[in-house]
């Protein structure tokens, strides 16, 4: 049986001292890099999801309505996990599994897939039960596994039993494993305790595993707190290459006195394993965090740095301290600009999702893109795509996304691995990207390739829902509403907007999710350094628009076309950057393919970019018009929307073509604004203003640009599953 888990919120700091090259002031070191629950191992032959909230090395991907209170999970009908490499071939998956039944429900039968590999289907019997299905080694593959559950039937409780629940549910879920077949399930957990760089640990079964970069040579140090009442000693191996070799057997106290030098050959990923012996004995040991003491540098291809693309959905830039911001919602990007250049003005494409991130990865406008609302798939030709270019120049490319349509829409389109973490009715947190993330790295196929990565997190998104020391600034602003009612929707729908206490609420939550988000990207950037990858990149640090709050009578993103949605952060480490700086100059999100290629020396290759070089500084940024829209269709929760908007110097114009705004009311066909005066946008020029008739002339240029240009050829349509409306709906964008 498969045992529950407790939860342990703990990490593991790994400093990574003394390395062969010497560091300057202030430049960036591999010290302090912080590996929590999604990245080591407790159970070392067990790659294990819990549902109660603690880490594990399995990750739902679409599918899943995310965790319930007493941990378990409901799967629809076709529910897909990740999963890392195995450390054995002869692995089976192991489900504590009970079927959703109702009077005259047919029997429930799973077929699982393993990377498209269709196993036998096993009966799920009624009740709890533990499901075993042995996974083929031949179909295993590196670095990340998917792995599909496909149940005969699903079923929604509202249609079949006197339940409100509209879900279609096919199993319940509490316990999924991936173990090597005669492993003990019942082997208990190894616990960690404490803060700082020296850990202690409990070492029970299977002991405990720390993923380790290859071609370094570490020291590890132990120290003795506890004697050990059974009589168990202790035994460290090293894993590379699917075989693991004895670095130590003994007791603690012979190895207090001098540290454990060791080395994992390049090119192969490693793992220190720690272990009680025997293995039903307990030690309880502080364990320094190993220190990388040399290094086996492995740059990529020359002229090639990696490439890491690192996008958090709706975060406005104002709420960011580097972005001026007073609430310390942001220490860890705020560091890193200061070894970045930070654009001061950057402004996204659109005010939603899909063109944003579209323009982000091809260099063109939603006009030229055409992927302008909900329904239509990328073009198959017509446009320049960023992932594909960069695959013909030899790069290795992987996504993870935690937006949940982008597969659908065709956005994989050129990554080599494309991982979708996403929920049903409720959003994932990235900290399983980035566990997702190392998994990836530390299994690479072509390490010796140059690198693109593109990560896509949801942390910022609606609904809000800060937990523990996020939770701050929503304390320091409490609201007297159901915790449900704290999302855009029903803010609008309520018209809370005048309510300035539960605004201020609102907005608190929003900035302890970013709060959080602040956090794990800063432990995104702790593995590129941990694994020698940080100096040598390019690291973008990009959102793909912001949110309202009722700045102009609104809540949530893609309706609108101020500056609280278009102003989006936008922050680049340089290949070898180690100070930092910041360019006034008005950029926008186009211009990132065109950035990445120029740094390649191929800034000729794609002629049909709109976009522009990033510059480095405002004396090389030339004077320019920075175009967005936003089309919305009708099928929308919010109706019909068509706007334009152009910044040219400091005057920024909003077309409406509709004679009313987002909800019904009369609305202007044009508003114009002077940014440095007004950069809130309350009070509009008057129409007698030279700027107005200037900035308009401006924008009918861009529109009738945008009216006659041609549709990328092979446009499908897009037929959304059932599941995918869903998700639709639960982020606001379907009725």
């Amino acid at each position: 049986m498969i045992r529950p888990a407790v939860l342990i919120a703990v990490s593991l700091l790994v400093a990574a001292v003394s390395c062969t090259r010497s560091y300057g002031p202030g430049e960036p070191s591999d010290a302090g890099v912080a590996f929590d629950p999604e990245i080591v191992d407790r159970s070392p032959e067990t790659l294990r999801q819990r549902f109660d909230g603690s880490a594990g090395k399995i990750v739902l991907g679409t599918g899943w309505y995310g965790l319930e209170q007493s941990a378990f999970s409901w799967a629809a009908q076709d529910a897909s996990v990740y999963f890392g490499t195995p450390t054995s071939a002869d692995v089976q998956l192991v489900a504590r599994v009970a079927p959703f039944t109702y009077p005259g429900a047919p029997a429930q039968t799973l077929t699982v897939m393993l990377n498209g590999t269709a196993l036998p289907a096993v009966a799920v019997p009624a009740g709890w039960h533990n499901l075993r299905v042995p996974l083929p080694g031949s179909a295993l593959r590196a670095p990340l596994n998917a792995l599909e559950m496909k149940f005969a039937y699903s079923a929604s409780p509202s249609a079949v039993i006197a339940s409100p629940d509209p879900r279609r549910l096919a199993a319940v879920v509490s316990d999924l494993a991936i173990v090597r077949r005669g492993y003990p399930l019942a082997a208990e957990d190894s616990e960690l305790h404490g803060a700082g760089e020296v850990r202690d640990a409990t070492l029970r079964g299977g002991g405990l595993a720390i993923p380790l970069p290859s071609g370094k040579t570490y020291r590890l140090r132990f120290a003795s707190t506890a004697p050990s009442r059974s009589g168990a000693t202790l035994d460290v191996d090293l894993g590379q290459g699917g075989s693991f070799r004895r670095l130590w057997h003994g007791s603690v106290d012979a190895r207090v006195q001098a540290p454990l030098v060791f080395s994992a050959a390049p090119r192969a990923p490693a793992v220190l394993r720690v272990r009680a012996v025997p293995a039903d004995g307990t030690v309880s040991v502080q364990i320094s965090a190993p220190e990388v003491v040399e290094r086996d540098p492995t740059p990529p291809a020359p002229g090639k740095p990696n490439v890491f693309l690192y996008v958090v959905d709706t975060l406005r830039a104002d709420a960011l301290g580097t972005y001026g911001y007073a609430r310390p919602t942001s220490p860890r990007i705020d560091s890193f600009a200061r070894e970045a250049v930070t654009y001061e003005r950057a402004s996204s494409t659109a005010s939603w999702t899909l063109p944003a991130t579209v323009s982000m990865l091809s260099g063109v406008y939603p006009f030229a893109h055409g992927m302008t609302e909900i329904g239509t798939a990328l073009p198959a030709e017509g446009i320049p795509w960023l992932p594909q270019t960069l695959a013909g120049l030899g790069y290795e490319t992987a996504a993870i996304s935690q937006w949940p349509l982008s597969r659908p829409f065709g956005l994989d389109r050129g990554f080599g691995t494309y991982t979708l973490d996403v929920r049903l009715m409720t959003k994932s947190y990235s900290e399983l990207a980035r566990g997702l993330f190392w998994q990836y790295l530390l299994h690479r196929p072509t390490p010796q390739k140059p690198l693109f990565a593109y990560v896509h997190v949801s942390d910022v998104h609606a609904d809000y829902g800060p937990k523990g020391e996020d939770l701050l600034f929503a304390e320091q602003f409490p609201g007297a509403l159901a915790p449900e009612l704290y999302n855009p929707q029903s803010f609008i729908a309520r018209r809370l907007g005048l309510d300035r206490a539960e605004t201020a609420h609102l907005r608190a939550l929003y900035d302890g999710e970013i709060r959080y988000a602040d956090r794990q990207f800063g432990a995104f950037l702790d593995l590129l350094r941990y694994t020698g990858l940080y100096d040598d990149s390019l690291v973008i640090l990009v959102s793909d628009h912001g949110e309202e709050f009722f700045e102009h009578g609104g809540f949530d993103h893609g309706h609108t076309l101020y500056q609280e949605l278009l102003h989006v952060p936008l922050i680049v480490k340089f290949p070898h950057q180690r100070q930092g700086s910041r360019v006034t100059s008005r950029v926008s999100t186009v211009d990132l393919p065109p950035t990445v290629l120029a740094l390649l020396g191929r800034s000729g290759d794609e002629p049909r970019f709109q976009g522009r070089p990033l510059p480095r500084n405002d004396e090389a940024a030339p004077r320019r018009e920075i175009f967005s829209e936003a089309r919305v269709a009708a099928g929308d929760v919010q109706g019909v929307v068509d706007l334009d908007a152009l910044v040219s110097g400091d005057v920024k114009c909003i077309r409406n073509a509709r004679p009313v705004g987002r909800f019904g009311k009369r609305a202007a066909a044009l508003e114009t604004y002077d940014l440095a005066a007004d950069p809130a946008e309350t009070r509009p020029l008057a129409a007698t203003d030279d700027r107005v008739s200037a900035c308009s002339g401006g924008l009918d240029r861009w529109v009738a640009r945008a009216r006659t240009a041609t549709p990328p050829r092979d446009r499908k349509g897009v037929e959304l599953t059932p599941d995918e409306i869903q998700r639709l709906r639960a982020l606001g964008y379907l009725r």
